[in-house]
């Protein structure tokens, strides 16, 4: 798969849409006009946060404060898999990232196309599910709203995400932890 114009795009500071380890999603970089730019064409509140994907564990560094043991034992558990961790926010992301929360949402995919893309493009990225605010998440990419499509400047074919189901997501912020929403894959924190 050549990824190259995806990753041209997101470093241009557009949008792509791309399929990701859980459903369709828009992708652009980790900045407050990209968040601006999704939040217009999702026609989504600008209260609701975005979730950040990255490359590596190390890329943690950028977008949390420092982590406990606790919440880094659950990270090493689970990671990389389609888990979105809410994790205390680093002081540099802008609020419009978080919904203006102190959390930011993280998750580490396990995909092959999202993980080149990753590693070609090795800053973390913003995502959000490629559907407008309040429309079921598309099945395949023919689901995709023309809306979405019409407004962003590249869309990558191939392959289909993996399950069509949103990402579990643990909120590590909490003690004891708790499953915020329980997704496409299975967590037990016990």
């Amino acid at each position: 798969m050549d990824l190259s114009n995806a990753c041209m795009f997101l470093k241009q500071g557009e949008l792509i849409v791309f399929p990701c380890d859980t459903v369709w999603g828009i992708l652009g970089e980790l900045t407050e006009s990209a968040c601006r730019k999704i939040i217009e064409i999702k026609q989504r509140s600008p209260k609701l946060g975005f979730v950040v994907l990255i490359p590596k564990l190390s890329s943690l560094n950028t977008v949390c404060q420092p982590l406990t043991p606790v919440q880094l034992s659950y990270i090493h558990r689970f990671w990389p898999n389609p888990v979105t961790f809410i994790l205390p926010k680093h002081p540099d992301i802008p609020p419009l990232i978080t919904g203006g929360r102190s959390t930011i949402a993280v998750r580490m995919p396990l995909f092959p196309p999202l993980n080149q893309l990753l590693s070609d493009y090795p800053y973390p990225i913003l995502s959000s599910s490629a559907n407008l605010s309040g429309d079921t998440l598309p099945e395949t990419q023919q689901d995709i709203s023309s809306k979405i499509l019409q407004n962003v400047s590249h869309t990558t074919a191939s392959p289909e995400p993996n399950s069509n189901i949103a990402s579990t997501i643990v909120d590590l912020c909490q003690e004891p932890p708790l499953i915020v929403r329980q997704g496409s894959f299975s967590v037990n924190l016990a």
